[in-house]
C-alpha cells in the first residue's frame, strides 16, 4: 500500500502541476496522508491545506488512473504545441511486414523526406503479432500489414490491393505453361509440391481460402513464416507458392523466378495501415499517412474473393 500511495502521491502533484503549473497565481500545492480508520488504509488529498476526498483502496485505483489520463493528456497537449511550431526534426516509427518490401516503400519515403525537412522514417520489418504488440505498447508510430483485423485498440486505414502470383522456379513445369499460355488457372496447382505461409499468418488463411473456392488441394510439402525464406525454397524448387507480385519483382529481373497473375480470378491481398486508438500523431507521422494514403499502387480490379478475403481475415 505504502508503495501505491507514493505513486499516486507523484501522479497527482504532475497532475496538478500540469493543470495549474508552479509559476501560475492559481497553483496550489498538493499534500498527502495516510490515516487509519477502522480495519483499512484510507487515502486523504489536501489542497492548501483542506481535505478534498478521501479515498478508499479501490477508489485510489480509480483515482490514480484519472491522474495517470491527464497527466498524459498533458504532455500530448504540450508535445502538440511543440510539433506546431516544429513539424520536422523527428522520425516516424514504421513497422512492417516483410512482404511490403523495402524497394516498394522508398518512393513513398524520399517524398515523404522531400515535403517534410529534417524528418525521417525508421522502418522495421517484422512479423504481423510483433506489428500489433509494437504499435500497441507504442513503440511504432504506424504498422503496415495485410488481411487486418483490427480489435477494439486499434484502428486500420485501407492501403492498398497488391496482386497475388503464382511463383515458381524458371526450370519449373509451370513456368513453360507460363510462356505457352501467359496465365495459369488455380486449377493448374492441384496436387503441385507447394510452400505455403505459416498456417497461423493471416495470408496463409486467404490463400487457402482462395484455393478451397476453386476446389484444388495442393501438396503443401513445406510451411514457413518468412517470404524470404519461401522464396528461396520456390527458388531452389522445392515447390511453388502463391506470394505477392511487389515481393517477388527482384527475383523475377534476376531470372531466379518466374510469376504470373491467375488468369480467370483475380486474387488480391488488402494492404493496410494501422495504429492505437485514441493516440496522438506528430504532424510528421499526419504527413506520412497522407503520402501513403495518396499514393498510386499499381491499380487492381475489384473481384469478390479479394472483398471476401478481407471480410474473413
Amino acid at each position: 500500500m505504502k508503495t501505491i500511495l507514493t505513486t499516486l502521491f507523484s501522479v497527482s502533484i504532475l497532475a496538478t502541476m500540469a493543470i495549474a503549473g508552479p509559476g501560475c497565481s492559481g497553483y496550489k500545492e498538493v499534500t498527502l496522508a495516510e490515516q487509519k480508520s477502522h480495519a483499512h488504509e484510507v487515502l486523504v488529498v489536501e489542497i492548501d491545506g483542506m481535505e478534498l476526498f478521501q479515498l478508499t483502496n479501490q477508489e485510489g485505483k480509480i483515482f490514480f488512473k484519472g491522474c495517470q489520463e491527464i497527466v498524459e493528456r498533458y504532455h500530448e497537449l504540450e508535445d502538440a504545441v511543440r510539433r506546431q511550431q516544429k513539424p520536422s526534426g523527428r522520425s516516424v516509427r514504421v513497422a512492417a511486414i516483410y512482404s511490403v518490401g523495402l524497394h516498394h516503400l522508398s518512393q513513398y519515403v524520399d517524398q515523404f523526406r522531400t515535403l517534410v525537412p529534417g524528418a525521417g522514417v525508421d522502418l522495421e520489418y517484422m512479423h504481423p503479432d510483433e506489428i500489433c504488440e509494437r504499435v500497441l505498447n507504442d513503440q511504432s508510430d504506424l504498422g503496415l500489414m495485410s488481411f487486418i483485423s483490427p480489435g477494439r485498440d486499434l484502428t486500420a486505414i485501407p492501403w492498398q490491393r497488391q496482386l497475388m502470383v503464382i511463383a515458381c522456379s524458371p526450370g519449373h513445369s509451370l513456368a513453360r505453361r507460363i510462356t505457352t499460355q501467359g496465365a495459369l488457372r488455380p486449377e493448374d496447382l492441384q496436387g503441385e509440391r507447394f510452400v505455403a505461409f505459416d498456417r497461423e499468418l493471416p495470408a496463409r488463411r486467404a490463400i487457402d481460402r482462395f484455393l478451397r473456392k476453386h476446389n484444388v488441394r495442393p501438396n503443401v510439402v513445406m510451411e514457413l513464416d518468412h517470404i524470404a525464406t519461401i522464396k528461396h525454397a520456390v527458388e531452389v524448387d522445392i515447390g511453388v507458392s502463391i506470394l505477392p507480385k511487389l515481393s517477388v519483382q527482384y527475383e523475377q529481373s534476376w531470372g531466379t523466378l518466374t510469376a504470373t497473375p491467375f488468369n480467370n480470378d483475380t486474387f488480391a491481398r488488402p494492404v493496410g495501415i494501422i495504429y492505437r486508438k485514441g493516440r496522438s500523431f506528430s504532424l510528421a507521422t499526419q504527413k506520412l499517412i497522407e503520402i501513403l494514403s495518396n499514393g498510386t499502387p499499381e491499380p487492381i480490379p475489384e473481384s469478390n474473393e479479394a472483398t471476401s478475403a478481407a471480410a474473413a481475415s
